[in-house]
C-alpha cells in the first residue's frame, strides 16, 4: 500500500489535475464533470509552504472546494491517474478487494481521523431493486442507500428498521429542443407544460417521494422563490395554445429517455398519455443506459428528453449555470437568453450574498417565463438502516453517504 504525507503539494496536484490541461495528471477522457465548474472558478493554486496552499478564485464560492478529493501524487504517478480501482486518498478506509458485485474496504489505522470502529465495510451492488429489497428484508444488510417507493410502507412498519429522509437537491425535467421547428413557438412549449398533470404524476410514480416542481430550483435551494412557478396544468388552455399556434392536430414529438430506470419508464407513459389528450402525439425513444442516451442525444433527432440533475450543495448556481447558460455543455436543449447569461455571469462577480441570490432569482424568473422545459419534480430519497447501527450520520443533501468513522453495532 502506498503511503506519503498529505501536504500542500498533494492539494495543488489534486486540484490542477481536475481542470488544468497543463497538469501532468490532467486527462480529457473520460469527460470530467468538475472540469467545467473548476476551470471557471479557480484562477491559480500556489504552494506557500508544506502545509499552506493559496487558491485564488475568479469569484467567491469557496464551498465548491468540496468537489475535489485529495489523492496521493505518488499513486497518480504509479497508476497514471486511473484511481477508480486503485484509490489512494486521505480516507479512513482502504480498498481491500473489488469483485464483480461487491467492494470491500478495510480500516486504515493511521488515518488522521483515527481507526474506524468497524472491522470491514462491504458494499453490495444489486441492479434489481426487487431482489435488493428481498435480501434487505432477509437481514443480509445493515444499510440500504435507497429504498424504492413501493417498499417504504413495509420498511416503516418494521420495528427493527429506521428510515432516514435525505436528498432533495435535484431536478427531474422534460427538456425541450429549442431549435426544433414546432418547439420554437413558446405557445407550443407552454401547451406541453400545461398538458401534463404533475400532481398525479408525482403521486402515482413517486408514491410520496416526489415533490412536484414549480421551476428549476428545489425548495431547499438558496434562491428558491415560491412565487416563481411554471404554468399550471390545464388541458383546456393547452388546447387553446395549440390552436393559436396553428398546430392543433398532427403534431408528433419524439421523446428520448433512459429506459433502464423503472420510474422514468413509468413517467414517460403518463406524460405521453397526457399529451395525447390535448392532441400531441409522442414517439418514445427508450435507450438501454446513459451511454446510449448521450449517443442518441448527440444525433439531435428528438424533440423532448427526460433528464435529471443533482448537486451536493444548495447553491442555485449549480442548477442554473450548467442547465441554462447558452454556452454550457450541459444545456442539452440549446436554450439561450442573453439576459439570463448576463445575470448568471454577473452573479459570479464578488458581491454580497444577498445580492447574488437576488440575481439568481431574477434569472430563474426569466428561465421559467421562457418555458425551456417541463420541470417535473424533486425526488426525496429514503435510506434505511437496522436499529442495531449507531453513530451513523448521513448526508442530508445528496445521496446518503457516511465516512463510517463513528459507526458501531449495538
Amino acid at each position: 500500500m502506498l503511503a506519503e504525507p498529505f501536504d500542500a503539494h498533494a492539494v495543488k496536484i489534486s486540484y490542477e489535475r481536475q481542470f488544468l490541461s497543463g497538469s501532468p495528471f490532467y486527462s480529457a477522457a473520460p469527460p470530467n464533470a468538475y472540469e467545467r465548474l473548476l476551470s471557471g472558478l479557480v484562477k491559480r493554486v500556489e504552494v506557500l509552504d508544506s502545509h499552506t496552499v493559496a487558491i485564488t478564485l475568479h469569484y467567491q464560492r469557496p464551498h465548491q472546494f468540496a468537489l475535489v478529493n485529495i489523492v496521493s501524487p505518488r499513486a497518480l504517478t504509479r497508476y497514471g491517474g486511473h484511481l477508480t480501482r486503485t484509490p489512494v486518498g486521505t480516507g479512513p478506509f482502504r480498498l481491500e478487494r473489488w469483485q464483480a458485485d461487491r467492494i470491500v474496504l478495510a480500516p486504515f489505522a493511521e488515518s488522521w481521523r483515527g481507526r474506524p470502529r468497524v472491522s470491514h465495510a462491504t458494499f453490495i451492488v444489486i441492479p434489481d431493486s426487487q431482489v435488493a429489497m428481498e435480501r434487505w428484508e432477509a437481514g443480509e444488510f445493515d444499510l440500504m442507500s435507497s429504498v424504492p417507493p413501493n417498499f417504504l410502507e413495509r420498511s416503516a412498519a418494521d420495528p427493527n428498521v429506521r428510515l432516514v429522509k435525505v436528498g432533495g437537491l435535484n431536478l427531474r425535467f422534460l427538456g425541450m429542443q429549442m431549435d426544433r421547428t414546432a418547439l420554437q413557438d413558446r405557445r407550443v412549449r407552454e401547451a406541453v407544460v400545461r398538458a401534463v398533470d404533475l400532481e398525479r404524476l408525482a403521486t402515482y410514480s413517486g408514491r410520496g417521494t416526489l415533490l412536484p416542481a414549480r421551476g428549476p430550483l428545489p425548495p431547499i435551494a438558496l434562491s428558491y422563490d415560491p412565487e416563481i412557478r411554471q404554468p399550471i396544468s390545464s388541458p383546456e388552455r393547452a388546447h387553446t395554445l395549440l390552436q393559436e399556434a396553428g398546430v392543433s392536430s398532427g403534431l408528433t414529438l419524439r421523446l428520448l429517455y433512459n429506459a433502464s430506470l423503472e420510474y422514468w419508464s413509468e413517467a414517460v407513459q403518463a406524460i405521453r398519455s397526457d399529451l395525447r389528450k390535448v392532441g400531441i402525439g409522442v414517439d418514445l425513444v427508450g435507450v438501454a443506459d446513459w451511454k446510449s442516451f448521450h449517443e442518441e442525444r448527440r444525433k439531435g433527432t428528438h424533440d423532448l428528453y427526460l433528464y435529471g440533475w443533482a448537486v451536493s450543495t444548495p447553491d442555485p448556481e449549480r442548477f442554473l449555470s450548467p442547465l441554462f447558460h447558452s454556452k454550457s455543455q450541459d444545456n442539452f436543449g440549446r436554450y439561450g437568453n442573453a439576459k439570463v447569461d448576463q445575470l448568471l455571469e454577473q452573479a459570479r462577480q464578488p458581491m454580497e450574498d444577498a445580492r447574488r441570490l437576488a440575481l439568481h432569482r431574477d434569472a430563474t424568473r426569466l428561465i421559467v417565463a421562457d418555458v425551456p422545459a417541463l420541470f417535473l419534480f424533486h425526488q426525496i430519497q429514503f435510506a434505511a438502516h437496522h436499529t442495531r447501527i449507531g453513530g451513523l450520520t448521513l448526508n442530508l443533501y445528496g445521496w446518503p453517504q457516511d465516512k463510517l468513522t463513528t459507526v458501531e453495532f449495538r
